[in-house]
């Protein structure tokens, strides 16, 4: 089942909360107080990387690319359209248009008037299962718009892919790329020289310049300012930082300032273009940066509420920029279509866009939810028809939301009825994952129990399975984190049979494997506490909020570090709350929702509080998030907040909203990706896992008593400061330094 949703974003000015809805109006129809800062628009008919792209007379033009449809490379594999689309207006279709020859990685551009193709990765192979034949084409070709055809010019000189191109002036230059053609990419030539094309005097052809002196692929290109700018990129030993600037005036090249190496893969696979006087990057972390007005530093302009890299970005309008597809670490593929204010003066206001779609399943409260990247999975839930029954019908439904492409697939049904519960991913490796559901309620023999064992789904089979280990008791609800490759799991309290006291819940341990669940010795919970939300900062778990044993809500904030097993305290939030939700953005915390006393009742709680973990200080953001509720969950997109949940006026829609608190954030300083390291020497997970479940009194240290005789020389090696015992860093250190040995000693 899925369900397509055209979206209309909204705008939230912070401070007045007033907003403006109609965000496909003109620009100038919008109040300069309430300019939209953020627009979703129509999304591309299928999820495209490596493609063309070009905007005029108000439509956004796409050509070919990768879809991703499946893995390898394959003429078959390419998309075989040319597209355009009035991308303002909300009830334009995507029209077809006369294609030429479909290929990735093609640089398309405009004179104003027509559009050109340049270059572009083909496939001699038509299968992406067949043995991989590179082309690099030699294609250029004209594209009028009013006859809708396509006229060829003078080819490339040579094959010419992975590079960009720009128009300045009345010439095309094309920088960058390679020649990549059969089926080694360790033989591809490396375009050093810059091509240039003068469309005042075609018959001149395709003429060579030096470029900036270095090879690089997989970079952006735009013309700023009567200069031609080169940033980023892929050079044979990694990603390239690098802006270079041409000045056809003086035929000379210089150096501007590194792009900000705000990610590993910080570089790669960028986007630029220039609008306003002002030229403007972006990649993969999804920052806006505008090159300053004396051109020594990038700036942060704006954040795209997507990250991605091999998107591009180009003009809409004077003030305006689009983000068109690509891919990203939590997008994977995506079609999302974005636009963004930018302008020669920021503003740091905080934008949110939100949108519904009609409820695929029954309306439920105590859904469990798993955000895994941009798909959310939704299991069970209790229906909620009777808004003042807390005893509903309990729930098998199970669906999975992906939030790029604003979309939903219904997912088999879970074995057994449940609501509430802790829900969690446990990684089998990089590329594949499983979601585990712990306790809650559910339905087993027709009547409603405390569940104590583990249900699994593999999103790759589609199936569920009953797992072991069990645990030794019920959990009703709690929250769980992974940390250093094992699960964490923070039961609620329940009632001790024996006694009838309300007990403190252990913290268990579980590698997420066959080994058993285990509760880590002499490490309760501080205090009794149920309906709780947690969330993890570095080295410690945060407890917030829920049910004390006195039935008050507790106010305390219990922190938990996991190098040293203590519990600490730290500043509490304004507001106590039962059942709040808690979302993580590198060092900070926010909460939101759930429920809070007052007049001696509980009612809801919309504010959002942000807390910082540098200075222990707890900040209010909003008394109330606009087009959220209470009852909605928050989860982390990079920065961005994700709010899920029932729509306040009418349960049959599900509301989807991303809020951005801060689009001008400092950008996080990150070491780039090395491409020099051992290839493999990096995966020593399982290696690790196995080692540390000797760790039998589950103190975090393994001793050489509990790693036996036969490992002593291991454990000599990796005990480097000789205290009798090695933890997981020190593990993983050796274990990494053996395979990184081997590898030396293979490739001598």
């Amino acid at each position: 089942m899925r369900f397509a949703n055209r979206i209309g974003a909204l705008l939230i000015i912070f401070g007045n909360w007033s907003y403006h809805a109609d965000l496909f109006a003109e620009e100038a129809d919008v109040p300069p107080q309430t300019q939209p800062t953020a627009r979703l628009h129509q999304q591309l008919p299928e999820p495209l990387t490596s493609f063309g792209a070009a905007v005029l007379d108000g439509y956004l033009y796409v050509f070919s690319g990768h879809d991703g449809k499946a893995h390898g490379f394959g003429k078959d594999l390419l998309v075989d359209h040319f597209r355009r689309i009035r991308f303002d207006d909300p009830d334009a279709e995507w029209e077809e248009l006369a294609m030429h020859d479909s290929a990735q990685s093609i640089a398309l551009v405009s004179d104003g008037k027509h559009l050109y193709r340049v270059g572009g990765l083909s496939f001699r192979n038509k299968d992406g299962s067949e043995n991989t034949e590179f082309d690099s084409t030699s294609f250029f070709a004209r594209y009028d718009i009013e006859k809708n055809q396509w006229e060829e010019l003078e080819p490339l000189p040579m094959g010419r892919s992975s590079h960009d191109a720009a128009v300045l002036g009345r010439k095309i230059y094309a920088v960058g790329g390679w020649n990549l053609q059969g089926a080694n990419t360790q033989d591809a030539f490396w375009h050093d020289q810059i091509l240039v094309f003068d469309l005042d005097e075609p018959k001149k052809g395709w003429q060579e310049i030096e470029g900036p002196g270095y090879s690089l692929r997989a970079l952006s290109v735009a013309a700023h300012n009567g200069k031609l700018y080169a940033a980023g990129g892929m050079g044979k030993k990694g990603f390239l930082r690098t802006t270079s600037i041409y000045d056809p005036a003086a035929n000379s090249w210089s150096k501007g300032p590194d792009l900000i190496s705000d990610s590993a893969m910080s570089g790669f696979a960028t986007s630029m273009f220039a609008v306003n006087n002002d030229l403007y990057c972006t990649g993969a972390s999804g920052i806006v940066y505008r090159l300053d007005e004396d051109g020594n530093q990038w700036q942060v302009a704006n954040r795209l509420l997507f990250p991605r890299m091999f998107l591009r970005l180009l003009p809409a309008g004077s003030q305006r920029l689009l983000a068109v597809g690509g891919t990203g670490s939590l997008t994977g593929r995506t079609s999302s279509i974005e636009s963004v204010v930018v302008g020669p003066v920021d503003s740091a206001v905080p934008k949110i866009v939100s949108w519904t779609i009609p409820n695929p399943g029954t309306p439920a409260k105590q859904k469990l939810e798993i955000l895994d990247g941009m798909r959310l999975y939704t299991f069970g839930g209790r229906v909620s028809g009777n808004k003042s029954s807390t005893n509903g019908p309990l729930l098998t439904e199970a669906f999975v939301f992906d939030i790029a492409k604003q979309t939903v697939d219904k997912l088999p049904n879970l074995p057994t009825a449940q609501a509430g519960g802790i829900g969690f991913t446990n990684r089998k490796n990089s590329e594949s994952s499983v979601h585990i559901l712990v306790g809650g309620e559910r339905v087993v023999d027709a009547s409603t129990t405390q569940d104590h064992e583990l249900l699994e789904y593999d999103p790759q089979s589609q199936q569920w399975a009953r797992i072991s280990p069990t645990f030794a008791s019920p959990v009703v609800d709690g929250t769980a984190t992974a940390f250093e490759q094992a699960i964490w799991i923070f039961p609620g309290s329940k009632k001790d049979n024996a006694s009838s006291k309300v007990a403190h819940s252990p913290v268990l341990h579980w590698w997420g494997d066959e080994s058993p669940i285990t509760a880590i010795p002499a490490v309760a919970m501080p205090r009794t506490r149920s309906s709780f939300g947690g969330g993890r900062i570095g080295n410690e778990y945060f407890i917030i909020g829920g049910h004390s044993a006195s039935g008050e809500i507790e106010t305390a904030v219990d922190v938990f570090n996991f190098k040293t097993r203590e519990w600490r305290q730290t500043a509490k939030p304004t507001h106590a709350r039962l059942s709040p939700s808690i979302a993580i953005d590198e060092k900070k915390l926010y909460l939101f929702g759930g429920e809070s006393h007052r007049n001696g009742k509980l009612v809801p709680c919309p504010s959002l509080e942000m807390y910082d973990s540098e200075t222990d200080c707890w900040l209010e953001i909003a008394s109330s998030v606009p087009f959220t509720n209470a009852a909605m969950t928050v989860h982390s997109l990079e920065g961005r907040l994700f709010f899920f949940g029932n729509d306040s006026a009418d349960d049959s829609l599900l509301r989807f909203t991303i809020f951005d608190p801060e689009p001008l954030a400092s950008p996080r300083i990150s070491e780039p990706m090395s491409f020099m390291a051992s290839g493999n020497g990096g995966d020593v997970t399982d290696s690790v896992k196995a080692i540390m479940r000797r760790d039998s009194n589950k103190d975090g240290f393994v001793t050489e008593a509990e790693i036996g005789k036969r490992m002593k020389s291991f454990f000599d090696a990796a005990d480097k400061n000789g205290d009798q015992r090695i933890n997981i860093e020190e593990v993983t250190a050796e274990l990494k330094a053996a395979a990184e040995k081997d590898d030396s000693s293979v490739s001598e």
